[in-house]
Order: structure tokens, then sequence, then C-alpha cells
């Protein structure tokens, strides 16, 4: 079949429900108009999107070279030129080969402790009967970790630099910027596109300073650490193509954004449902109980039950509602045949709330994670095929520890108040409000397991 799939005649009522409801929306145009439609975007030939596991095959099971990179008027002003996210082919390959080592295997594993020396020195000040806010804790928890991951930085003003320079400019990026092209302008340098330019500016440069300074001290070329940065500059030393300054700075920007703000949504949404569901946070404690006082990073990643629970914040909370691509050749999706140039999204929204694969599914049931196993076109927190993304095992691992080094010692409580609902972020969903808890003590001085009074078991999606 030649033609497009049917969908919505404007973008308008989709993004007005985006905008309240963004894990929902887009079951809502598949129930409407069926699996795959068509989203418009304007500037662009809009999207063809699918979220059953046929479809999310067909797109993510498809080779490589079948994609080109989407993009937008306000990506190419919000991303370097040699992003990851404008390569393909050879280039993707070849970047990925050199990006992905210090997030995988033995390498990751050697930025544990540093993990836990980050979570533990955030969660230092807690004291009885302090209220704090969870999502600025946990962004500075994953800021400090990234920076020092990432680029080997462990000065703190510096630290504090980008952590100002991220959650100030990460904040002036909606969602109507993205989709509305009037209001990408910069005013004299007021209003949120001004906001969101000089944010990708003072990232960069600060970015740009971080490379000059390590190519000062000569590091970067053989017994430099095991962060990223290093990696980069090392690129070439065996024979490989060197890297430019720009293009490690544009792959440095990328990192720096996928990485940052996700997990810390994702640690602040874990500890929400823990705190929210009673018999998960007893099984928990019970797991983690069996560990000791002097976590063990290697022995904190085999928990099946604390695995599970990553995965279902995941699953119930993902960063990301679209996966995109646009096509460099024609693509077969369930019945209809997309031409090159047409844009594809695989829709996490749908592929994650599917009654069929995930029953119950605006429930929080970490159990389903160990009663089978999803394929990955079915469960895709990470996006998929030769697009996933690159750091998630690492992800995994920060998420596994920072919970684990937060409920083995402290004993917290969520403050009284309504369900918090997800709200869309620019291209990310993260929570509406803030998530506010209470600090009841420290869990080592309770018999193993206790905990403090916890509000009522609740199913309902937030």
């Amino acid at each position: 079949m030649d033609k497009l799939p049917p969908g919505p005649a404007t973008i308008v009522w989709p993004l007005l429900r985006y905008l309240a409801d963004p894990h929902g929306v887009f079951p809502a145009l598949a129930r409407r108009h069926g699996d795959p439609f068509l989203l418009p975007i304007p500037g662009t030939a809009g999207t063809v999107v699918t979220g059953d596991p046929e479809g999310v095959r067909a797109v993510m099971g498809a080779p490589p070279e079948v994609f080109t990179s989407f993009r937008t008027e306000a990506t190419e002003q919000m991303l370097g030129q040699h992003s990851l996210y404008f390569q393909s082919g050879a280039a993707h390959r070849e970047a990925r080969r050199v990006l992905s080592p210090p997030f995988h295997g033995a390498r990751m594993r050697l930025h544990g402790p540093t993990v836990l020396d980050v979570a533990r020195a955030h969660m230092r000040g807690f004291r009885p009967g302090a209220a704090l806010d969870l999502r600025g804790v946990m962004d500075w928890i994953s800021l400090e970790v990234i920076v020092r991951v990432v680029l080997g930085v462990t000065d703190e003003a510096r630290i504090r630099r980008y952590h100002r320079t991220m959650v100030e400019g990460l904040a002036s990026i909606t969602p109507a910027v993205l989709f509305i092209r009037w209001l990408r302008r910069e005013y004299g340098g007021f209003g949120p596109w001004a906001k969101a330019r000089r944010f990708y500016r003072g990232l960069m440069r600060l970015l740009e300073e971080e490379i000059a300074a390590r190519r000062a001290r000569g590091a970067g070329h053989g017994g430099d650490g095991g962060d990223v940065l290093g990696a980069l500059l090392r690129a070439g030393d065996h024979g490989e193509r060197r890297m430019s300054d720009v293009e490690i700075r544009d792959k440095l920007y990328d990192l720096i954004i996928a990485g940052y703000e996700t997990t810390a949504v994702a640690l602040a949404w874990a500890v929400y449902e823990i705190c929210r569901h009673p018999r998960v946070e007893q099984r928990l404690l019970a797991e983690l109980h069996g560990l000791g006082d002097d976590l063990d990073p290697e022995a904190v990643a085999k928990l099946p039950y604390l695995e599970a629970i990553c995965h279902e914040v995941l699953r119930l909370h993902p960063n990301f509602v679209l996966l995109t691509r646009t096509l460099a050749r024609p693509l077969d999706l369930k019945g209809y045949t997309l031409p090159p140039g047409q844009n594809v999204s695989v829709a996490i929204g749908i592929a994650h709330f599917r009654e069929e694969t995930f029953p119950r599914p605006g429930s929080f049931e970490p159990e389903r994670f160990l009663d089978r196993t999803y394929s990955p076109f079915e469960y895709l927190p990470f996006g998929g095929g030769a697009q996933r993304c690159l750091g998630a095992p690492f992800a995994l691992h920060e998420m596994k520890l920072v919970l684990a080094a937060l409920f083995r010692r402290h004993v917290i409580a969520l403050e009284p108040g309504a369900p918090v609902r997800a709200a869309a972020r620019a291209v990310t969903v993260g929570p509406a409000a803030a998530i506010r808890v209470v600090v009841l003590g420290e869990r080592s001085a309770r018999r193993p397991g206790a905990g403090a009074p916890a509000p009522r078991e609740a199913t309902a999606p937030s």
C-alpha cells in the first residue's frame, strides 16, 4: 500500500494533549486512527507512528542503512553539527565504537565506587525531620556522576558551574518552543529561546575549556583515566581517524544532555514509587539487608528485585515518548510502504502501556520483570536497534547504586499530597511537580526491613 496511514489533521490537538498527558496521547491517537498513524509535524513530512510489537519490530529490526538522522530547525540549533543524533552509517558506527567502552563491562564497573561516593556525599546532610525536594537531590547526584565519568572533572567549583548551567538551561527549553517556529526568536535576549540558546552556548564553552585544559596537560594519550573525554582524545592512537576538538565537544555535549536529566528523573520516580508501595519497599529492604552496611557495587548490581524495580520505573515512567528517524530507503510497515524521506517513529507510550503485554499497565508491579523477559520490541526505555542509548548499561547501574545507598541507610516517606503526574519537558517527560520527602531517621539504627509508615498502596498511573 503506497499511501500513508490516516491521522489527525493538525498538530494542535495532539500537542495540547501531549502537554497535559504525555504518555496517554499516543495510545489515544492509536485508538482513534489505528496503528500506525500519521502525526503531522510543522515544517516536516510528519511522522508515521507505531507502538505495537509488530510495528516496532519493523522499525527497530530494519538494517541501519534504511535510516538517516531526523532533523528539525530546533534540533539543528540545539545540537552540534557533529552530534551523534545527526550521524548515520559508517560515521555513526565509528563514533559509537569509540564512545561505548567506558559505559560497558569492566570499565563501567570501575565507576561503581564513584557513584556510591557521590550519592553518599549528597545524602550525608540528611537529618531526621528534614524535608527534601527529591528531584533536586537526584539532579545533583546525576550531574556530578556524569561530569566525573564523562569528563573526569573532580573540582567542586567546576562541578557547580556545570550544575548551574544545566539546571537553568534545560528549564528554558519547552515543548512549545520546539514545535512552534515563531517562538524560536531571541527577541533581544529575552524569552525562552534566548535562554535556550544561552544554555547551548554556555555548555559548549564549558566543554571547549575542558578539552583545552586536558590537551594542555597532555592527558588523553596513553595511561589516561577511564573517563570518556580521555577515550575521545586517545581515538586515533591505534590507526583510527582522529577526532577534531569540535567533534569531541559535540559528542561530549550529546552524552551530558542524554545522561544527566534522564537519570535524575528516573531516580526521582523510583523513590516516589517505592515510597508509595509498602510491599515493594519491604521486599527491597530485605534484599538490601543481606549486603550489610558497606555496599559492594558488584553485589548491588546483581540484586534481582532491585533490578526489577528499575525496569518497572522505566516502563511506567519512560523519559521519552517518541523515537524518530528519517527513511533513506523504502520501509514496509504493517501493510504500508513508506517512501524515502518519510519520518517514522516508535511510540514508547504505546508499547509500554499495552494491556496485552503488560496486564494492568497503569500499576507499579516490579514482579512482572521477575516473571518473564520482554523482547526489545515490547520494552524499550533506552530505544533500540542501532540507535539504542549507548549509556543504557551505565544508567541502569547508576540507578541501582543510588537507590541502594538511599534505602539501605535512610528512612524516608513522601510528604502528604496529591499523586504526582507526568509532564512534558522539552523532548523528555518528568514529574509535573516537586516530589517532596521527609527524612525520618537512619536505617542502620532499626531492625532489618523496618521503615516509616507509608501511604496506602497506589495503583493508579501517575
